[in-house]
């Protein structure tokens, strides 16, 4: 069990997702984002993706595109993806988280803090090498933060966290230097 699941429950007696609904999500107003299946179910906004069967890169082959129904995530397993890739979201509720952590944990409109400045910072520093050599003269090393890669492109400094279940992807990339986010949520 991942210790930030933990500290809710035993410090506050209230679970880690209850926890993030009540602070994170309902201040932001990110009315689509949950770790419930049932609740994304009931409201109607679960998603089922599709993925390619037979596709062969080798060979050039796209293969046939084929729904995954249902979800892969059932009713009860929540507590298990929660954190790392549980969330259950939108593009226009990820927006929103991008643009609160561009405002360095600061609600986009009210400018309420939401997450203290320092937390932001101390989540993003890094802690481990995952590419100590750059791979192209214009980037540099990469570094891994609490869920989130650091690295520089041309000298704009990066900070990345992607989210990828089967069928899904997303990729939150912010620039805090120039005070840019991009936001991609391909559909497969």
């Amino acid at each position: 069990m991942r210790l930030s699941r933990i500290y809710p429950l035993t410090l506050l007696n209230q679970t880690f997702e209850s926890y993030i609904t009540e602070h994170l999500f309902a201040p932001l107003d990110m009315t689509s984002s949950t770790y419930s299946v049932a609740e994304a179910e009931e409201r109607g906004s679960l998603a089922h993706c599709f993925h390619w069967d037979m596709q062969d890169y080798l060979f050039g082959l796209n293969g046939t595109r084929t729904a995954t129904v249902p979800y892969f995530q059932r009713l009860g397993e929540e507590k298990i993806w929660a954190g790392p890739a549980g969330i259950l979201s939108s593009a226009r509720d990820l927006s929103i988280w991008l643009a609160m952590l561009l405002n360095k944990g600061c609600h986009p409109t009210t400018n309420e803090t939401l997450v203290p400045e320092d937390i932001i910072d101390h989540v993003a520093l890094g802690v481990s090498t995952l590419r100590g050599k750059a791979s192209y003269p214009e980037l540099s090393p990469i570094v891994y933060a609490a869920g989130q890669h650091r690295f520089s492109y041309r000298g704009h400094e990066i900070l990345e966290h992607g989210g990828h279940n089967p069928g899904f992807k997303s990729q939150i990339s912010r620039f805090p230097n120039d005070n840019l986010g991009v936001l991609n949520c391909p559909l497969k």
